[in-house]
């Protein structure tokens, strides 16, 4: 190819969505099933499921186009699990979570103008209007519950073990937290504790095999 063919060659011509028009057609019917009733209503909904059907056989090429798919794809997979009783609806909401994360990045690539097209269609069938949950949020608590147990163990080794007796180890279990039942006096409820085991006749020693107090 001469340089002269290169300038005048015609650019590659930008193939349309052929997803984003029945996306837009599927929003404009769910606006006016809003306010349909009868059999009105029911044509409506037929006919929404046609187009959605249709759409899955077709390439998106355009952000609202895939977006459009990947909700469509969260309400095939629920409707799966419903039609198999699905023993399995942890990997239900994996799925779930999955393409609702695409579908927030496909959003934000997107203009407004080119969001609201779509935006009914892809409503009726995902949630990302709504926070995603963090089930395993409490990971970001980890440095902070391991710094204050760093701080408890660095209290108890440079606290002197001859000093720890029974009551205070009773004391210790009765008011934490570990304990389920709320005592208002752990030091009354460890010295009747101890002092029923004494009076069963049990003898009380430390690791050292001493009695104890």
């Amino acid at each position: 190819m001469t340089k002269a063919d290169r300038i005048h060659s015609t650019p590659p011509e930008t193939i349309p969505c052929p997803v984003l028009p029945i996306a837009e057609r599927v929003g404009q019917l769910r606006k006016v099933l809003d306010v349909a009733e009868g059999e009105i209503s029911g044509q409506i909904v037929e006919l929404t499921f046609a187009l959605e059907t249709l759409a899955s056989f077709e390439q998106a090429r355009s952000l609202g186009g895939a977006m459009f798919q990947a909700a469509l794809a969260i309400d095939t997979a629920r409707t799966m699990a419903e039609k198999i009783n699905s023993p399995y609806p942890a990997l239900l909401c994996q799925v779930e979570r999955l393409l609702e994360s695409a579908i927030t990045v496909l959003r934000s690539s997107m203009e407004p103008e080119e969001y609201a097209a779509v935006q009914r269609a892809v409503d009726a069938h995902s949630s990302i209007e709504r926070p995603m949950h963090h089930p395993l949020g409490w990971l970001e608590e980890i440095p902070a519950l391991a710094a204050r147990g760093r701080e408890v163990t660095s209290f108890r080794r440079a606290r002197p073990v001859n000093e720890l007796t029974p009551q205070h180890v009773l004391v210790d279990l009765l008011g934490g937290a570990d304990f389920d039942h709320e005592i208002l006096d752990p030091e009354a409820a460890a010295k009747i504790i101890l002092d029923r085991l004494r009076d069963a006749g049990f003898l009380i020693v430390d690791a050292s095999g001493r009695a104890q107090p």
